[in-house]
């Protein structure tokens, strides 16, 4: 059995699961999940996706006052208990030491804590569904496959607001309508006011998912970040924020080509195949 506890935001902890379930198909392991809803994102799994198989259980617990204090003493336990124990730390140390996580088959319980892809399947996501509620969402936008994704991430990412400067994403789009005069954009951020000044930028080109909060404290918040996620993907391609696991996920979901913009290289961007 390996369990996963994936850490961070939505696409965090998509990554990580992937990781585990794809280690799992390899070991013949069964996987099971601890899902922490807190302020980061406090939303059950199960309203975002589909039953995956290869899960055996889903463990969804609320973060309330003691319960993180109960997790970090669980965890002591649990390096006791578990043949292989692993936090974020040992993860990423390993991933640089490239450590052969194929290798964890010589244990029997295995726990790991991540925010990180530690081993990858031949197709990324393939089994990540969202629920018909979300999907319904998404296919109403029709005409998405024909646009340009942007995704421009501000709030706390203090790297992706640094390295990948509003301007630099007017100046990218400003050069896609020279290349095609018609093309519009479907935008996903969690700052309205980047919102409003793209659409101020290039009137009647931009498309939004209406969102009823972008807190990630909601439920709903973290629904509507699923919709533009996916959104995103299915765009024929990605212009998206360095550093950003929202914007690798996006275009790692469907393969679409992708530029990841940077203030040092993207006055001669080039879209990856």
């Amino acid at each position: 059995m390996i369990t996963i506890e994936p850490m961070g935001g939505l696409c965090n902890r998509m990554r990580t699961l992937d990781a585990a379930l794809a280690l799992g198909r390899r070991l013949d392991r069964k996987v099971q999940v601890i899902w922490y809803q807190h302020a980061g994102l406090n939303c059950r799994f199960d309203y975002l996706f589909e039953k995956i198989p290869g899960i055996s259980r889903i463990w969804q617990i609320p973060v309330k006052p003691g319960i993180w204090r109960l997790r970090n003493l669980s965890h002591q336990y649990f390096q006791r208990y578990y043949d292989y124990y692993a936090n974020p730390g040992n993860i990423w140390d390993a991933i640089r030491q490239d450590y052969d996580f194929k290798n964890l088959g010589n244990y029997r319980k295995i726990y790991i804590a991540s925010w990180s892809r530690f081993y990858s399947p031949p197709v990324l996501f393939q089994e990540f569904r969202p629920v018909a509620s979300l999907r319904k969402r998404i296919d109403e936008y029709q005409t998405i496959s024909e646009m340009v994704g942007i995704h421009i991430r501000r709030t706390d990412h203090k790297k992706a607001i640094a390295e990948s400067p509003t301007e630099k994403f007017l100046e990218i789009m400003h050069r896609e309508i020279s290349e095609n005069p018609s093309v519009n954009f479907f935008l996903a951020t969690d700052d309205p006011a980047e919102e409003t000044l793209l659409k101020d930028a290039f009137p009647g080109r931009i498309h939004t998912h209406p969102k009823e909060t972008v807190e990630r404290n909601s439920p709903q918040g973290i629904k509507d970040a699923l919709i533009d996620l996916y959104c995103l993907a299915s765009c024929r391609k990605l212009i998206g924020c360095h550093a950003s696991a929202f914007s690798m996920t996006a275009w790692q979901l469907s393969g679409i080509p992708h530029l990841m913009v940077r203030a040092q290289n993207a006055t001669t961007p080039s879209l990856n195949d």
